[in-house]
Order: structure tokens, then C-alpha cells, then sequence
């Protein structure tokens, strides 16, 4: 027998009904979550495996996962384009694991995105940076969505899988754009 525990469990804001992991412990028959084992794992983000001899507890999968849910819900308190900034980092770091999830979450400001969307204004900003100030009849003809992705390209930028952004670790946030990314 078993039971699906959605994480993160929010017990403490839900005291009067419990939470996931209270209900759940419940249904068992249980005290404590080490009391149980995990017969299936299901993680919302793709490629995360769990090897079957990485955790010596239920209990530090369940904090991992818990604290996962807390990073998906806050969507990097706010930060922009997080849902894409994250997707990228994973598959440009490869990521197959829980902790390795959690290890990216935290240093996902590291990460420099953009989008194609975001590609044009990329490329105003660079040549701002640059002092490059384009004729006036020259604006309407630039091709500013060629001129940013080869300048991000050169610059050891990665298109996603997705197609939708290009991405790079960065040692120290670029000034100019992630402040306007963040």
C-alpha cells in the first residue's frame, strides 16, 4: 500500500487540516516518515532520476523534494523569466538529479538568459554599450536578432532545446543585462 505525497507541504499554514506529509503518515499508520519507503518517485521536473541507493533516508528525499517545491512555488521570489532561466540551466548543466536541482536553484543567478523575444533589445543594448549609433535610415534594415545571436553565440552563448533562449554561466552577473533580466 502506498499513498502520493504532493510536496512542498505547507503544515504550517494549513494547521487545522495538516498537511501532506501529516496526512499521509496518518493513512499508514505511521509516526515518522523514515518509518515508510518510497515505492515510486515522479519529480514535475523532466530528466530527474532517483538512483535507488542515493538517499539513506526517506526523510532527506522528502526534504530535498520539499524544498524543490518551495523553489517551483516562489519562482525565484520573483525573479524574471525564471521558469525559462531554470529549464535552460538544467539542460545546459545536464542535470539528472534531485540535489543537483537544488544546487542549480541556488546559483541560478549565474545563469544569463535570453530570450528570442528579448533579442532585438539585446542587441540596442550592445551597441549603446559599444557607442555604435545607427543612421536613421539604417535602423528600419538592421538586423538586430542576427547581429544578437551571433554576438551571444561568440560570446560561448547555447541555444535551449526549446529554441526559445540562449544561455550562458556566467562567474559575474553581466551589468547591463541582468540587472535588466533580473
Amino acid at each position: 500500500d502506498g499513498l502520493w505525497i504532493r510536496l512542498p507541504d505547507y503544515e504550517e499554514i494549513n494547521e487545522e487540516r495538516g498537511g501532506e506529509i501529516s496526512i499521509a503518515l496518518k493513512e499508514l499508520g505511521v509516526r515518522k516518515i523514515d518509518e515508510c519507503g518510497v515505492l515510486k518517485f515522479s519529480c514535475v521536473l523532466p530528466n530527474i532520476e532517483l538512483p535507488e541507493d542515493y538517499y539513506h533516508s526517506v526523510a532527506d528525499l522528502v526534504y530535498d523534494c520539499q524544498n524543490l517545491g518551495i523553489v517551483l512555488d516562489e519562482q525565484g521570489q520573483g525573479m524574471k523569466n525564471f521558469a525559462l532561466r531554470y529549464a535552460s540551466a538544467l539542460e545546459y548543466e545536464n542535470c539528472r538529479t534531485l540535489p543537483h536541482a537544488l544546487e542549480i536553484a541556488d546559483d541560478l543567478r549565474q545563469y544569463h538568459v535570453v530570450s528570442l523575444p528579448e533579442l532585438r533589445s539585446y542587441a540596442q543594448e550592445l551597441l549603446n554599450v559599444h557607442g555604435v549609433k545607427l543612421r536613421l535610415e539604417m535602423e528600419d534594415v538592421f538586423q538586430y536578432e542576427a547581429y544578437a545571436t551571433g554576438c551571444l553565440q561568440d560570446q560561448g552563448y547555447q541555444l535551449n532545446a526549446t529554441g526559445d533562449a540562449y544561455i550562458k554561466k556566467v562567474e559575474t552577473p553581466q551589468l547591463s543585462t541582468d540587472l535588466r533580466m533580473e
